[in-house]
């Protein structure tokens, strides 16, 4: 995403690896890292979520999002 949409700076994702047992059955994290605001929105509208979506919603049983400012 990073080379195809401009203000998303990074990328990471993995897998839950906690000994708490606290991830209430969530088990993959992805983080996306935008310069701004602006970025998110160019993020948000883009083709390539679009594309995105189509592709990992039918692999998903549910989806948790939670966007925070640094």
């Amino acid at each position: 995403m990073p080379t195809k949409i401009k203000g998303v700076v990074s990328v990471e994702w993995g897998l839950n690896n906690s000994p708490e047992n606290k991830n209430k059955g969530y088990t993959h994290s992805v983080l996306m890292t935008f310069t701004n605001e602006e970025g998110r929105q160019n993020y948000l509208q883009h083709p390539e979520h679009e594309a995105l979506k189509k592709v990992l919603k039918p692999l998903l049983d549910d989806l948790l999002v939670f966007d925070y400012q640094i």
